[in-house]
């Protein structure tokens, strides 16, 4: 494609190589599981499991540890629906945060596609906030956004305040059951 390349071809950097920034985990907390941890140029692991930065009840580095060793059982044990062949296992990135959004742990099977590690987090981040008691009023005292409008190709926008969307939500939530 002219203007993308000057020409020259380069060898690339092999997957699972330190120098590719993913390799396979080699510490010993993910043994059997074939684990694979992103790390820097100097090969040290970039999100090595540690403990919570969020009190007296953060979690500890050996619950990190359990929790990403069962999820990547897990995973490993689950067919993948886009994968094939037929009965391949899913490919996964697996993040753990604390309560104040503080990634605890990151960790991938072989073959996981790259941008999960970006998605692991910021799923586990907005599970979260969303769980967290003060989500309601936290969201409720943002500032409204600002949108495009969609009928005005970019001349003017359309304001969402977030505290109407909270209402919204919390006067949709499900009643049935027990709370």
């Amino acid at each position: 494609m002219p203007g993308y390349t000057d020409g020259v071809v380069r060898a690339g950097l092999a997957f699972g190589l330190p120098a590719s920034g993913v390799r396979a985990e080699s510490a010993g907390d993910f043994s059997g599981l074939d684990a694979f941890v992103l790390v820097d140029a100097a090969d040290a692991p970039r999100f090595a499991p540690q403990a919570g930065t969020d009190g007296s009840n953060a979690l500890t580095r050996i619950e990190v540890v359990q929790l990403l060793r069962s999820a990547l059982s897990v995973a490993n044990h689950a067919r993948a629906q886009i994968r094939r062949p037929l009965g391949t296992h899913a490919r996964v990135s697996l993040s753990v945060v604390d309560t104040n959004g503080a990634v605890l742990g990151l960790l991938r099977s072989r073959d996981a596609p790259v941008f999960g590690a970006d998605v692991a987090v910021q799923k586990a981040r907005t599970a979260a906030l969303l769980s967290s008691p003060a989500a309601a009023s936290f969201i409720a005292s943002l500032p409204d956004r600002r949108y495009l409008s969609t009928t005005d190709l970019g001349l003017g926008s359309s304001v969402a305040p977030l505290a109407a969307y909270v209402g919204r939500y919390e006067f949709s939530m499900p009643t049935h059951g027990p709370r």
